[in-house]
């Protein structure tokens, strides 16, 4: 499954396809055929009028939900007025979708650029979303939910414009689902991944939030949903996704020239010098082979 920006003419349609990925004695096959499930309804004849920003501030990133459904988060493609707000628009929403038929159920709304969706053991749904000019959101996904764009944020508009449509006063999110964290200057959030305890057990049930201005990872301590503290860990390079591996090891790729780095714990963390850290954090390293993996 991939979302992508779709041409219908002079259109652009923000759309949800299939097709086969092949693998075959270490070959990588696309197959050529491909099934629309989705288009996205922006109440209009066109996401985007103008080819020249295709794609912009669009979302798209996906969550299985069981076997028949998939979760997909649509960004507001930077469009004026209040769809995110409307009931008849995809654009700003959190949308379930049938992949047989293609039926949709709106779950949650008012979102603006939404960059990460990840799941945690517990069934929780987190969501990383631009803000404007700061106002870079962390959000728990909730079925009903209004996040509040287009009329609130905890940021402004570029060039310090104050352009929030209904707030009360500038920077509160007053009547609506506030964000769990907000990050004010922005740092330009990206992916989200709930981190297991395969490679990094010290960070079990953390989330990793990439950046691409800020070129950091932030290390979100949570206790169920309450945000403890922010851990930035600098990386020096914009981030544009993340995954973790069956190893537990962390995918991270670069926002430019599509590098792809992989986090591990260091081999330091298990050598003889870092006995005393061992036991002040009761994590053995007795079952940990020569890859960062767990053993049997």
């Amino acid at each position: 499954f991939v979302t992508h920006s779709y041409f219908t003419g002079e259109c652009l349609r923000f759309r949800l396809s299939s097709t086969a990925i092949l693998l075959a004695e270490g070959r990588v096959t696309i197959s050529p055929s491909w099934r629309t499930i989705f288009d996205a309804d922006p109440s209009g004849p066109c996401v985007m009028s103008s080819a020249a920003r295709g794609g912009h501030m669009a979302g798209g990133k996906i969550l299985t939900d069981g076997r028949d459904h998939l979760l997909v988060v649509v960004g507001d493609h930077g469009r004026p007025g209040l769809l995110p707000q409307a009931g008849d628009s995809h654009l700003g929403k959190l949308v379930r979708i049938e992949i047989a038929t293609g039926d949709t159920e709106v779950l949650a709304f008012g979102l603006r650029n939404p960059q990460g969706l990840a799941r945690d053991r517990n069934g929780d749904l987190w969501e990383t979303e631009h803000g404007p000019q700061g106002g870079d959101e962390l959000n728990l996904l909730e079925p009903g939910g209004n996040y509040g764009w287009p009329a609130v944020t905890y940021g402004v508009g570029y060039g310090g414009r104050v352009n929030v449509r209904r707030a009360a006063e500038t920077g509160r999110h007053d009547g609506f689902v506030r964000p769990v964290f907000s990050w004010v200057p922005s740092i330009g959030v990206s992916a989200v991944v709930v981190n297991d305890d395969r490679a990094f057990p010290l960070w079990r049930d953390d989330l990793l939030v990439a950046s691409l201005s800020g070129e950091s990872i932030f290390r979100v301590r949570r206790h169920r949903r309450i945000v403890q503290y922010v851990e930035r860990i600098e990386f020096g390079s914009g981030i544009r996704d993340l995954a973790q591996m069956p190893d537990g090891r962390i995918a991270v790729l670069s926002a430019h020239g599509g590098r792809l780095w992989f986090l591990s714990r260091s081999d330091a963390y298990c050598d003889g010098r870092s006995l005393r850290l061992r036991r002040v954090w009761s994590v053995g390293c007795d079952s940990i082979d020569d890859h960062g993996a767990a053993g049997p």
